[in-house]
């Protein structure tokens, strides 16, 4: 069994490669492994998010063919938005040298500076400091019992209203009644990939 981004859940540290061994069974980590392709996800993420591709697509779909107002009046470029990377791990850095050509102000936060942190992408040290800067957060972070509902009400509401979050990480390190919240009132506009089922 080889598992490329983490361990099943049910598997106790200490037990995951005893249990394997007893049955015969190969078991691998790979970090590092999917870090390109989930980048690659979240760039597409950002770029359907802020020139909001689905509802063009909805609408296309449903035979409409004239503008949508909505989305001319809230889709948005890319350059010159700040976007904040929360964990610049592999995925985080890699994410971060595939969106360097659109011009975006790179931020990142991690307990501490991290040495693959590509030079471009200022470190903040205080999550709040970030959260209040971004018009984008990328959620990178590996889900553990430190990570759970990491962002919360508190952390989602210090963020500017209108901004745009994508969860690339595991789907409980956002508390979802805290995001449900937001993106009914509006004061987050879009949370695509994945929910606290993931």
């Amino acid at each position: 069994m080889t598992r490329s981004m983490c361990w099943p859940q049910n598997l106790e540290v200490s037990h995951r490669f005893a249990i394997g061994s007893r049955i015969g069974v190969i078991v691998s980590n790979t970090p590092g492994a999917v870090d390109e392709a989930t980048a690659t996800t979240a760039v597409f993420l950002l770029i359907a998010t802020m020139r909001r591709f689905s509802e063009c697509e909805s609408h296309l779909r449903s035979g409409g063919f004239g503008p949508l107002r909505q989305v001319e009046a809230g889709a948005q470029d890319l350059s010159g938005k700040t976007i904040g990377i929360l964990g610049m791990g592999g995925i985080g850095s890699t994410f971060a040298n595939l969106i360097r050509p659109f011009g975006m102000k790179m931020l990142y936060h991690n307990r501490r500076q991290s040495s693959v942190a590509p030079s471009d992408v200022g470190y903040v040290a205080d999550l709040y400091d970030l959260l209040r800067d971004v018009d984008v957060l990328l959620v990178s972070i590996p889900l553990n019992d430190a990570t759970r509902r990491f962002i919360g009400e508190k952390e989602i509401r210090s963020m500017k209203r209108g901004s745009i979050i994508i969860n690339t990480a595991r789907g409980p390190i956002i508390d979802e009644e805290a995001m449900i919240g937001a993106l009914q009132d509006g004061h987050v506009c879009h949370q695509p990939d994945v929910d606290e089922t993931s």
